[in-house]
């Protein structure tokens, strides 16, 4: 059950993170985040992590 819930929490924050830094970013319009160096960094970071956490998430069990 827990991997199932990593894999889902790190798609919401690749997503999430993916969002704000476009938004930070310039390449989707609107919003108070454009332009702002803060918001483009951190929603880079996020949807790294969120990327990192899914890896994790669907590797295999490994054996000792």
């Amino acid at each position: 059950m827990g991997k199932y819930v990593a894999l889902a929490l790190g798609i919401v924050m690749t997503m999430a993170g993916a969002l704000v830094a476009f938004r930070a970013f310039g390449w989707i319009e609107g919003g108070a985040m454009e332009g702002e160096q803060f918001w483009g960094t951190t929603g880079a970071i996020l949807a790294g992590l969120g990327v990192a956490l899914v890896v994790v998430a669907i590797r295999p069990p490994q054996s000792r």
